[in-house]
Parts: C-alpha cells; structure tokens; sequence
C-alpha cells in the first residue's frame, strides 16, 4: 500500500514532538515514520501488509493461500 499525503481540513495537531499515522489493514498494524507535525504530511512511503489465510478442505488435508 503506497501512503503518499495526507490532510485534514480544520485539524489542529500538537508541536511538541514528532507524529506518525497508524493503519489497520486486514487486522495488522503498520505505522509510517516519525514526521513534523504539520498538515499536510507528505510521506511517499510504501507499508507492506502479508496475510496467510489456512483453510481446512477435509479432515486431512490443508490449503494455505
């Protein structure tokens, strides 16, 4: 997933210290690097996601996607 912006009309964010965004995809939490906390953020930044899904077919066999 490429994150390339991000900006928030009428949002007022804190100066003390660096922020990071937090994503939630598919039940696994990536976070983007630590930025100065001004809008809008410009990150260019490439978050890998990797799911393993394992489904039982039959009581002895196993297929992993």
């Amino acid at each position: 997933m490429g994150v390339h912006a991000v900006d928030a009309t009428g949002t007022r964010l804190t100066t003390k210290g660096d922020i990071y965004i937090n994503i939630c995809l598919l039940g696994m939490h990536k976070r983007t690097r630590l930025m100065p906390p001004y809008l809008p953020m410009n990150i260019d930044q490439r978050l890998y996601f990797d799911k393993v899904c394992i489904i039982k077919l039959n009581n002895n066999s196993k297929s992993i996607f």
